[in-house]
Protein backbone atom coordinates (compact mmCIF):
# COMPACT_ATOMS: atom_id res chain seq x y z
CA UNK A 1 0.00 0.00 0.00
CA UNK A 2 0.88 3.34 -1.06
CA UNK A 3 1.22 5.94 1.85
CA UNK A 4 0.62 9.74 0.92
CA UNK A 5 3.15 12.22 2.50
CA UNK A 6 1.11 14.55 4.64
CA UNK A 7 2.40 17.94 4.83
CA UNK A 8 3.44 19.37 7.91
CA UNK A 9 3.74 22.79 6.91
CA UNK A 10 0.74 24.76 6.40
CA UNK A 11 2.46 27.89 4.94
CA UNK A 12 5.16 29.63 4.15
CA UNK A 13 5.83 33.39 5.96
CA UNK A 14 8.53 35.41 4.97
CA UNK A 15 9.68 37.11 8.36
CA UNK A 16 9.00 40.98 8.62
CA UNK A 17 11.78 42.41 7.83
CA UNK A 18 12.72 40.32 5.80
CA UNK A 19 16.80 41.62 5.42
CA UNK A 20 18.69 42.06 8.35
CA UNK A 21 21.22 44.78 8.55
CA UNK A 22 23.75 42.34 7.80
CA UNK A 23 22.06 41.12 4.25
CA UNK A 24 20.83 38.20 5.71
CA UNK A 25 17.10 37.38 4.68
CA UNK A 26 14.70 35.20 7.20
CA UNK A 27 11.88 32.81 6.30
CA UNK A 28 9.73 31.26 8.85
CA UNK A 29 7.76 27.79 7.21
CA UNK A 30 4.79 27.25 9.98
CA UNK A 31 4.20 24.41 11.01
CA UNK A 32 1.63 22.27 12.92
CA UNK A 33 0.36 22.41 16.85
CA UNK A 34 2.58 25.57 17.33
CA UNK A 35 5.97 23.71 15.37
CA UNK A 36 8.33 25.92 13.16
CA UNK A 37 10.86 25.44 10.76
CA UNK A 38 12.97 28.64 10.06
CA UNK A 39 15.26 28.94 7.39
CA UNK A 40 17.81 32.27 6.75
CA UNK A 41 20.20 32.85 4.08
CA UNK A 42 23.00 34.39 5.47
CA UNK A 43 25.44 36.75 3.00
CA UNK A 44 29.19 36.87 3.78
CA UNK A 45 31.30 38.97 1.57
CA UNK A 46 34.89 37.69 1.31
CA UNK A 47 38.55 39.07 0.95
CA UNK A 48 38.30 39.41 -2.30
CA UNK A 49 34.96 41.33 -2.87
CA UNK A 50 32.91 38.39 -4.17
CA UNK A 51 30.00 37.44 -1.96
CA UNK A 52 28.80 34.15 -1.51
CA UNK A 53 25.34 33.15 0.12
CA UNK A 54 24.51 30.07 2.61
CA UNK A 55 20.82 28.75 3.60
CA UNK A 56 20.38 27.59 6.96
CA UNK A 57 17.23 25.64 8.01
CA UNK A 58 16.47 24.82 12.08
CA UNK A 59 13.61 23.30 13.15
CA UNK A 60 12.24 25.05 16.49
CA UNK A 61 10.33 23.81 19.38
CA UNK A 62 6.48 24.75 20.30
CA UNK A 63 7.90 28.22 21.94
CA UNK A 64 8.67 29.50 18.22
CA UNK A 65 10.86 31.22 16.68
CA UNK A 66 14.80 30.66 16.60
CA UNK A 67 14.57 28.22 19.78
CA UNK A 68 16.85 25.27 20.19
CA UNK A 69 17.07 22.86 17.18
CA UNK A 70 19.18 21.37 14.88
CA UNK A 71 20.47 23.57 12.31
CA UNK A 72 21.73 22.06 8.63
CA UNK A 73 24.36 24.49 6.72
CA UNK A 74 25.18 24.58 3.25
CA UNK A 75 29.01 25.15 4.06
CA UNK A 76 30.35 25.98 0.51
CA UNK A 77 27.42 28.63 -0.48
CA UNK A 78 26.21 30.11 -3.46
CA UNK A 79 27.24 32.78 -5.56
CA UNK A 80 23.77 33.98 -6.13
CA UNK A 81 21.12 34.69 -3.30
CA UNK A 82 18.42 33.20 -6.11
CA UNK A 83 20.74 29.68 -5.95
CA UNK A 84 20.59 29.95 -1.98
CA UNK A 85 16.94 30.68 -1.70
CA UNK A 86 15.94 27.37 -4.18
CA UNK A 87 18.33 25.24 -1.82
CA UNK A 88 16.83 26.66 1.39
CA UNK A 89 12.94 26.07 -0.11
CA UNK A 90 14.37 22.60 -1.61
CA UNK A 91 15.22 21.41 1.78
CA UNK A 92 12.72 22.96 3.73
CA UNK A 93 9.85 21.43 1.50
CA UNK A 94 12.25 17.82 2.33
CA UNK A 95 12.12 18.62 6.09
CA UNK A 96 8.28 19.42 6.24
CA UNK A 97 6.78 17.33 3.74
CA UNK A 98 8.68 14.42 4.96
CA UNK A 99 6.36 11.75 6.50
Amino acid sequence: MIQKKTPRCSRVVLVEPTRTIYGHTIFKFTGKDGWATTGFIEREKRDDGSVVWRPYIRSSTRSGYWNAGPMKQFVDGYKSEEDAMVALLDEAQEVLWSS
